[in-house]
């Protein structure tokens, strides 16, 4: 599993007959990693499984895609025609997705990656995170060997080069890029194969000077025409990628929004709190105005530094008078995250005093939420630091240390509040 540089060439020199050329190496390791996927689509959740297309059964076709992706770069022979004849006589209870074959065509194929489909996730992830020299990309590595940016309005082109290479095969492919980015979700980017300076300095010259027009049209059409077929939108990016990425593009709309309803809640509170108190129904308009104001207060409340619960419960009495329907599993992540802050600052200082009496204060709050929060990380802190630190403090409390005796004492509240078992002995 240890697939590092060093690694490798120690494996090909140990089990080589020969020296191995770099390109032997490189189909060395595309066999094995062959053999690796034709041993994983044998998975055994694979064989019993209720429906073809569940995601144990695609997760072992996937296996079996990969190992005919390797065996179309290493062998004449095209072996998935076969493959697809077999697969369709599996049918699936679902009628859209009919059988196998068309659950390849549809889950299967579209998770394969090649080196272009790498290089766009860079070239689009670069628009919204700091490029660096090398940047690792799950199994692949990529490495930057020109970047250029440039800026009309809130408009913005990216054009670069990067070899990204495989760090299970080691295969390495020389790639330029060029990315438009209109706004919002608005994004096109083109990926091909590097053609030598003179190309692709006329490339960049001309997608550049079009851009700088203010040509969108025609700089999305340049796109088309160096890279073809090649292209990609924002939907290209991995998916725990463009997750971050689409939250980021997102951000200023979700504030405009929150504003908007938090606007309304502010201005309509007394009338929400008189029709909730009068058993009468909230208009929906002035019920999602509440619940997306109050939810979203507590939210900045519960993930603060200060985690203040003075602040918390007037909050939760507003929401309360207001009948507003909290998240409560987020709200609790928030809060159990926090809680868990504090915990390991004890840890890390278990002599401040302060610190236990932030976390008893955080333990009561917890006592009055109308919801639950999972509290086993903080207990499991708690425990650690009580363990190891209550004899210590005994011994000095013992001899009049009137700082130990407070400590003891909150240690105590402490143990009650997170239901943790003190240690042995007259602590």
């Amino acid at each position: 599993m240890d697939r590092s540089p060093d690694r490798i060439s120690a494996f090909l020199n140990r089990h080589a007959i020969r020296p191995l050329s770099s390109e032997d190496g490189i189909t060395v390791l595309k066999l094995l990693e062959l053999q690796r996927h034709a041993m994983l689509m044998y998975t055994s959740c694979g064989w019993f499984f209720d429906e073809l297309s569940g995601m144990e059964t695609v997760q072992v076709i996937q296996y079996a895609g990969r190992t005919l992706q390797l065996a179309d770069q290493l062998f004449s022979d095209s072996f998935e025609p076969g493959f697809l004849e077999r697969l369709e006589l599996a049918r699936s209870n679902i009628q859209e997705h009919r059988d196998g074959r068309n659950i390849y065509e549809k889950f299967v194929r579209p998770a394969m990656l090649d080196m272009k489909d790498v290089g766009a996730h860079y070239a689009l992830s670069s628009l919204f995170q700091d490029v660096v020299e090398g940047s690792s990309i799950y199994a692949y590595s990529a490495t930057r060997e020109d970047y250029r940016s440039y800026q009309v309005g809130a408009s913005r082109l990216v054009i670069g080069r990067a070899t990204v290479t495989s760090e299970i095969t080691r295969v390495s492919s020389s790639l330029c890029f060029g990315v438009l980015h209109l706004g919002d979700h608005n994004i096109a980017c083109g990926t091909g194969e590097y053609q030598g300076a003179q190309k692709y300095e006329a490339l960049a010259n001309e997608i550049s000077t079009a851009f700088a027009g203010a040509d969108f049209p025609k700089t999305i059409l340049l796109l088309g025409k160096y890279f073809g077929a090649s292209t990609y939108s924002l939907t290209s990016l991995f998916a725990d990628e463009r997750r971050k990425v689409l939250n980021t593009i997102m951000g200023p709309t979700m504030r405009e929004a929150e504003a908007a309803y938090s606007s309304i809640y502010e201005h309509h509170a007394p009338l929400i709190r008189f029709l909730t108190g009068s058993g009468m129904p909230r208009p929906q308009l002035l019920a999602v105005a509440a619940d997306l104001c109050l939810n979203a207060k507590l939210r900045r409340v519960l993930q603060g530094d200060g985690l203040e619960p003075d602040v918390v419960r007037p909050l939760l009495e507003e929401a309360h008078l207001a009948g507003a329907n909290l998240d409560a599993t987020a709200l609790g992540l928030l809060l159990a995250a926090n809680i868990e802050r504090l915990a390991e600052q004890l840890l890390e200082h278990p002599d401040d005093l302060a610190h236990l009496e932030k976390l008893n204060a955080a333990a009561q709050l917890v006592r009055s939420l109308p919801f639950e929060v999972n509290l086993w990380k903080t207990q499991n802190i708690c425990y650690r630091v009580l363990h190891t630190c209550c004899s210590d403090f005994k011994e000095k409390a013992d001899s009049d240390d009137e700082a130990a005796r407070e400590w003891v004492r909150h240690s105590r509240v402490l143990a009650e509040n997170f239901r943790i078992r003190m240690p042995s002995g007259p602590v």
